[in-house]
């Protein structure tokens, strides 16, 4: 039996380093199914868990992910089994199995979901009515069309109490998406994708007053149709005051959303700000400098505003940057001589500066 297990144990650390990818699962998968359940439980699995923890984390998270080709076998025999105490993530590449897949216990083993295929709000509802999605902590739809009968479903679910992470870009959200600022069940977000939607200020300023967004620290709103009027009072939220990354970018937000946010108390975690092409005025700019509070902000793009030589000039006599370690200001229409002023200017000096 040693010498099996020792076997057996080779072969699983010449797939570890020699595959990669879905490859490395699929060869993977089957080979846990030759051990014994008494090793299997007790040895390999603690052991992958340890080699997939020190990998790079994203890709990790990749690799982790359960093919739903391996559901297949499940009903007649579950010899993939080993699959559910090892993987991580549920890809759903098919929404014809979908609904089927989520009927399973072993989908409690899952701490995120990912769409792999277009949404609509009939997926949605599964997931909201599926007692088993319990545990899931992330949940990625992007590029469905979940609407806003998708996103009540969601947000009314008694089983997505868990949730940190939910990423719903390019979902047509509207202004009725506010329901996500309104849900006790999303209570627990910390990350909150909703680029590429056409929410409108609505949505923000209802979240802005909701008690229930206070975990927010990772919020993306680009391209999402905000005004100043709803960036204002994000800025001035007593309820999100944990953000640690802020993206604002491809809104007509104009001047006074970034200064408001810039020299709120309630925006001092911030270390990523990101506001390009927001319409922001060198006047705007100036009053932007002059407001800036955040000590705790390493990355700053400015980039798209068509800021100009003024810009230029304003940038390149600044000291509100003394903390930051990377501003990126491209697009922004300088000429040679703007250039030439930024690269030699004592108070950018110190920073990775993308121009």
């Amino acid at each position: 039996m040693e010498q099996h297990t020792d076997e057996l144990f080779g072969e699983l650390r010449s797939v570890i380093h020699d595959a990669t990818g879905e490859y490395r699962w699929h060869v993977l998968v089957p080979m846990l199914t030759t051990w014994p359940e008494e090793h299997l439980t007790q040895v390999v699995i603690p052991y992958l868990h340890d080699i997939f923890a020190d990998e790079d984390a994203r890709s990790a998270f990749y690799r982790r992910d359960a093919s739903q080709d391996w559901f297949s076998y499940a009903p007649r025999t579950w010899s993939f089994k080993p699959a559910f105490q090892l993987a991580n993530t549920l890809a759903i590449q098919n929404k014809r199995a979908f609904r089927t897949l989520l009927k399973y216990d072993e989908v409690q083993h899952f701490k995120a979901l990912v769409g792999r295929v277009r949404f609509t709000h009939s997926e949605a509802k599964a997931i909201a009515e599926s007692p088993n999605v319990k545990n899931l902590r992330h949940l990625y739809l992007d590029n469905g069309a979940l609407q806003s009968k998708g996103i009540t479903y969601l947000a009314h679910s008694p089983h997505l109490h868990n949730l940190t992470h939910l990423s719903l870009a390019f979902c047509w959200l509207r202004g009725d998406a506010q329901v996500i600022g309104e849900s006790e069940t999303f209570s627990s977000l910390k990350y909150l994708q909703l680029s590429n939607n056409n929410i409108t200020d609505d949505v923000l300023l209802t979240m802005a007053r909701s008690q229930h967004m206070s975990n927010l620290e990772d919020v993306n709103f680009r391209f999402s149709h905000l005004t100043s009027r709803s960036v204002v009072e994000l800025a001035q939220s007593p309820h999100i005051t944990q953000l640690k990354r802020l993206i604002l970018s491809e809104n007509p937000i104009g001047d006074d959303g970034p200064v408001a946010i810039v020299s709120s108390e309630h925006m001092q975690h911030l270390d990523f700000l990101e506001i390009f092409k927001i319409g922001m005025s060198v006047d705007g700019l100036e009053r932007f400098l002059n407001a800036f509070k955040l000590k705790s902000l390493k990355f700053l793009s400015l980039a798209g505003n068509k800021l100009g030589s003024d810009g230029a000039r304003l940038l390149a006599s600044t000291d509100a940057f003394k903390d930051l370690e990377t501003l990126d200001i491209r697009g922004n229409d300088f000429d040679e001589q703007s250039l030439e002023l930024l690269h030699k200017s004592e108070a950018l000096s110190s920073l990775n500066l993308l121009v």
